[in-house]
């Protein structure tokens, strides 16, 4: 494909009615200066990232047979059709009937090509079938999603105006209207092109003179696409700083695992921010070309040349003078048969994780392999990966210990440096799961400077969510050097957010139901209940399963005296996610508040066994059930909830669910178990000893 036809190609597809463009072409300016890059570029990922749809570029078999796809027990079918130029599939829609929907335009182009179809409002939407380019099959993307709902392919969570196209397209203009829930994209260009990465008006006649701004450069270009992330001014561009127009998402549960692997769909950066590579000064074009996107040299097995340009004895170490200059490719490093699939650095260090089926993505972390963690916290054991007929991953643990023993002095500091990285990774999840026994230890690592910023941004961020008076900690750490870790301490401060802290951010996302929820804890904060509660409403109007949403609105109404209205959405939502514990736990709640006792206890029974390991939910069980007068169920909920306390009763709520235990022997008149307890809680955990002896005495003083 030449680039001339590139403009025209591209200038044609703007007469389809979803998109306008708004500028010129302003890459076509580039080609003259330019050539070798731009012949790098054609062909690429960048380059095919969004085309019209034509007979030259679309890659599924619209000819090909009816795919025929299952959701639960029923079948549904789904048919391709064309004529020329002109791509319709049939499937299923927003009703749950089928209708033609027609391709305008093709979406990727490997291992996967997607395809968009217009719809009324602007919108574009991902249809929900795609061609795997590999090995030449229709498939489905998802099936869970019921029409109607959000994550349907026609719901608005798989809207391209909305989720896809700031980085599948150059000089994007949203366009949300936010009153009519509407979009007028505009675009100067429809894929990915020079000016997305490169700013024509900022330093465009010289090349950085050193390799810290090389390195800063790249990444302010890269990381608004290449990470998880919101943003914040929709007015970011390659020569500006990345923090100041994007906020990255951090190594939070669901996106990553407490070891910091992948979980989720991240996008690179923020894997890649957690490295040593990356705190060493190396960048993304030490290993990709940056036009065409391959990578720089072999890679596979017996091919183990890109890494070893920085990790052999031979390296330069003078562009990474913190990185070992020994040689790691051989089998005293790897411990494997040289040539083989084994002894790839990658095999090890980035394991690959796949997404939509078919897209397998390796973990730019570039992590050492820690498969005793794997044991403890249940995080992936890369091992296992390929020993999955031993006893991994305690097996693979002492082999991995063996061979650093072997190493010597050099691997055992090397263990040390990790060591902070542990520390981390069992700090997040303890706190993951409301424990909060590290709090001090995870607080001086948090300060300290083993980690990365990304990796104390996080720390800080997990721990202000704590449930603890941490505000002292916290106004230390606003005052930090990094932003990241500035910002995390800042949003943990009482009275951070008001109503226009994020104005600009709010305006340009407010096609995000989330946007919505966060405007309202700002107004909430600010003693302005009726526009929180509007912020609410308005988020459910654009999704009305967004259960964050339902969540704080009922406790909105709740603490606003609408018990029976936060009742009445708490049980309309919880009949349609029935497997939802959250819900059930609310719901009883407000039903407990309301008087409703029987009704309380019959949704904190549900929630109790779609929660078995939520210790506050078998107090409020526990205790709702004393009131019932079922004292041997409420006996068996309350020593459940504390057990789950049993490695920290230091832990706050530990307290309460004792004291309700003791009331209860007591109230029953087992004198003698109750000062059995007391005193085999003191025997654990003085302090609470004292406490319970202090309420005994009082409840025997009563009797």
């Amino acid at each position: 494909m030449k680039f001339a036809l590139v403009a025209a190609v591209l200038l044609a597809g703007c007469s389809r009615p979803s998109l306008e463009v708004s500028a010129s072409l302003a890459s076509a300016q580039c080609i003259d200066c330019h050539a070798q890059e731009a012949e790098a570029w054609r062909g690429s990922m960048h380059d095919l990232a969004m085309q019209p749809a034509t007979a030259s570029t679309v890659l599924g078999n619209f000819d090909a047979a009816p795919l025929v796809w299952q959701r639960g027990a029923t079948s549904h079918t789904t048919t391709f059709r064309r004529d020329n130029n002109t791509f319709v599939m049939r499937t299923e829609n927003e009703a749950g009937e089928v209708a033609d929907y027609e391709v305008a335009y093709t979406f990727g182009v490997a291992p996967l090509q997607q395809y968009l179809t217009a719809f009324p409002g602007g919108r574009l939407q991902c249809l929900p079938i795609a061609w795997d380019t590999e090995s030449k099959r229709w498939f489905h993307l998802d099936t869970g999603p019921l029409p109607g709902d959000a994550f349907h392919w026609t719901g608005r969570y798989q809207s391209w105006n909305m989720m896809c196209a700031e980085c599948h397209s150059t000089g994007l203009e949203k366009g949300y209207d936010a009153a009519t829930d509407s979009y007028a994209t505009t675009w100067s260009e429809l894929n990915v092109t020079c000016t997305a990465c490169h700013a024509m008006d900022a330093g465009h006649d010289q090349e950085p003179t050193t390799r810290k701004d090389k390195r800063r450069g790249e990444l302010e270009a890269c990381a608004p696409c290449h990470s998880r992330r919101t943003t914040l001014t929709g007015e970011g561009a390659p020569d500006k700083p990345f923090l100041d127009h994007f906020e990255p998402a951090l190594l939070r549960e669901g996106l990553y695992f407490p070891d910091g692997q992948i979980h989720e769909e991240v996008y690179v950066w923020g894997s890649f921010a957690q490295s040593r590579m990356f705190a060493a000064g190396v960048t993304c074009s030490d290993c990709h070309d940056p036009h065409s996107l391959k990578l720089k040299l072999p890679e596979g097995p017996g091919h183990n040349e890109l890494c070893v340009q920085c990790h052999s004895a031979a390296a330069p170490t003078e562009r990474f003078p913190t990185l070992a200059a020994r040689d790691f490719d051989t089998p005293a490093h790897h411990h494997h048969e040289p040539g083989s699939e084994a002894a790839r650095c990658t095999t090890c260090h980035m394991p690959s994780r796949t997404y939509m089926k078919v897209d397998a993505r390796r973990d730019h972390r570039m992590g050492v392999p820690r498969p005793e963690l794997s044991a403890e916290l249940g995080t992936p054991d890369v091992c296992a990966t390929c020993h999955t007929d031993e006893q991994a991953p305690d097996w693979a643990a002492s082999a991995i210990d063996a061979w650093r023993e072997e190493a010597g002095p050099d691997a055992r500091r090397a263990e040390m440096r990790r060591s902070s990285e542990a520390l981390l990774a069992r700090g997040l999840f303890a706190l993951w799961r409301g424990e909060t026994g590290l709090v001090t230890p995870l607080f001086e690592l948090a300060k300290g400077d083993t980690l990365t910023a990304l990796q104390r941004a996080t720390l800080v961020e997990a721990l202000s969510e704590a449930p603890l008076d941490l505000t002292e900690q916290l106004a230390a750490l606003a005052e930090d050097p990094s932003l990241l870790v500035r910002a995390a301490a800042t949003r943990g401060l009482p009275g951070f957010d008001t109503p226009s802290t994020h104005a600009q951010r709010d305006a340009y996302n407010a096609d995000f139901p989330a946007t919505w929820l966060n405007r309202s804890q700002a107004d909430q904060r600010a003693g302005h209940f009726d526009l929180a509660a509007a912020d609410l409403r308005h988020a459910l109007k654009l999704d009305p399963e967004f259960l964050p949403a339902v969540h704080n609105l009922a406790v909105l109404l709740g603490s606003t005296g609408h018990l029976d209205e936060a009742r009445e959405l708490l049980e309309s939502t919880s009949l349609r996610h029935p497997g939802d514990g959250d819900l059930a736990y609310s719901l009883g709640l407000a039903c407990a508040e309301l008087g409703d006792l029987p009704a309380a206890a019959e949704a904190l029974a549900r929630a109790a066994v779609l929660m078995p390991a939520h210790p506050r939910l078998a107090y409020n069980y526990g205790v709702l059930l004393v009131s019932l007068q079922r004292p041997h169920e409420a006996e068996a909920e309350l020593r459940r909830g504390l057990a789950m306390y049993d490695k920290s009763l230091a832990s706050p709520g530990a307290n309460e669910v004792a004291a309700a235990l003791l009331e209860l022997l007591v109230h029953e008149g087992r004198i003698a178990e109750a000062q059995d307890f007391g005193r085999s809680i003191a025997a654990r955990n003085p302090a609470l000893g004292e406490e319970l002896a202090a309420r005994l005495a009082q409840l025997l003083a009563a009797r």
